[in-house]
């Protein structure tokens, strides 16, 4: 058995401010037995002696505690039962200082820089991070440092950053910065964290609009934040004010609009509305209360009327429109006429007045008589004006 040839291949592998990572390569011959091992020597530059560093079996090996800033030499001998090998010897001294690296977060194991949680589960987010020296890294959100909390919090490895969110809640779904620093410089990266659940409740105020007797279209705007899974549907519940008992209106309502029908005139109501996504249905919003009724009502009175071209068989009365008209335009008037000394009002007109006159026929000669009017629009007839000033039904004397 001889002694073996030296290692192969010696190399440094990592500098530190205070160590030095050397690998090398099996030798070339073993000399006919099995190495048993290597011996790592290192020699301070400007001394005489080399220092025994270790002896190791395997073929790497980090020498520590060594200066900041000063030159070493190192060399490596291989051991078998014969003896010790000729060492193999770096040709150039190493200088002992940390070796400067940018930081780099490496986002590529998470697709769109997101990540996603079950509501109430838990997360843990590993990021590689690499930089010398190793860099310190945060997390914020919104421009403000996340406050680190048994329940979410981060850990920072020699080669990664990692997030832990435990029993996560919709509030913690949004956008976060990493920033990683060292003396050599600074970067940033995004990570969104998404928590699956059902979603927020629905955006108010409920919009009221286009009351009618009988239907109501109520608007709103989607949840604020959606669960991760976009918004499937609505349900729309409906109560009267006089209960408390709420009714579904529909749970199929695809947009962020309805009309609902069937509604009892009169009836003052309140409205709820919830989203839904596939991980189930949101808290809800409220509208105000609204009493369905026509958007309009009936007209005012007209102005108190007035008698012209009076004779014994006819006499021409006027008017003026009504100051309210209701909301809605006046379609026509109805005009009733009695005798004086009658409380008997009666119709003067067979079909709706498109004017704001009409010559009355059907008279007896040598009454008093006295007129009133009513405006109708679409809600119904008004109420009546004041009555005429009375008029003798008679042929005016030449």
């Amino acid at each position: 058995t001889e002694r073996p040839s030296p290692p192969e291949k010696l190399g440094v592998t990592n500098v530190t401010k205070d160590s030095v990572s050397l690998a090398w390569s099996k030798p070339e011959h073993d000399g006919g037995s099995k190495i048993l091992g290597y011996l790592v020597e290192a020699l301070e530059k400007g001394q005489q002696k080399w220092v025994k560093c270790a002896v190791v079996k395997t073929t790497h090996h980090d020498i520590r505690g060594l200066k900041e800033n000063v030159d070493y030499f190192f060399r490596v001998f291989a051991e078998n039962q014969a003896g010790l090998s000729d060492p193999k010897e770096l040709l150039l001294p190493v200088t002992v200082k940390e070796k400067l690296e940018s930081p780099e977060i490496d986002m590529r194991g998470y697709p769109s820089n997101t990540v996603y949680v079950r509501a109430g589960s838990n997360l843990k987010v590993d990021i590689p991070v690499s930089g010398r020296p190793l860099p310190k890294v945060t997390l914020s959100r919104d421009g403000l440092l996340v406050k680190s909390t048994l329940r979410f919090n981060t850990e920072t490895t020699a080669e990664s950053i990692i997030i832990h969110l435990k029993e996560s809640v919709a509030a913690d779904a949004g956008s976060y910065e990493l920033t990683a620093s060292n003396s050599s410089g600074t970067t940033k990266a995004t990570v969104k964290i998404v928590v699956l659940d059902r979603p927020g409740p629905p955006v108010g105020p409920v919009v009221i609009s286009d009351v009618t007797e009988d239907s109501i279209t109520l608007q709103w705007e989607p949840p604020g934040y959606d669960g991760g899974s976009q918004v499937t549907n609505y349900i729309v519940l409906k109560r009267e004010t006089s209960t408390a008992a709420w009714s579904e209106v529909s749970s199929t309502v695809a947009r962020n609009v309805t009309k609902v029908m069937k509604l009892t005139k009169g009836e003052e109501y309140q409205f709820r509305i919830k989203a839904e996504n596939r991980f189930g249905i949101s808290d809800h919003i409220d509208s105000e209360c609204v009493t369905v009724k026509l958007p309009y009502t009936i007209p005012g009175p007209p102005s108190t009327p007035w008698v012209s071209n009076v004779t014994r068989e006819s006499i021409t009365v006027g008017w003026h429109e009504p100051v309210s008209n209701g909301g809605n335009t006046v379609i026509g008037y109805h005009l009733e006429m009695k005798d004086r000394n009658s409380i008997l009002w009666q119709k003067a007109n067979k079909t709706i007045i498109r004017t704001s006159h009409f010559k009355v026929t059907n008279i007896s000669a040598g009454l008093i008589y006295e007129f009133r009017v009513y405006a109708e629009n679409a809600a119904g007839i008004g109420k009546a004006s004041h009555q005429s000033e009375p008029v003798l039904a008679i042929d005016a004397c030449m």
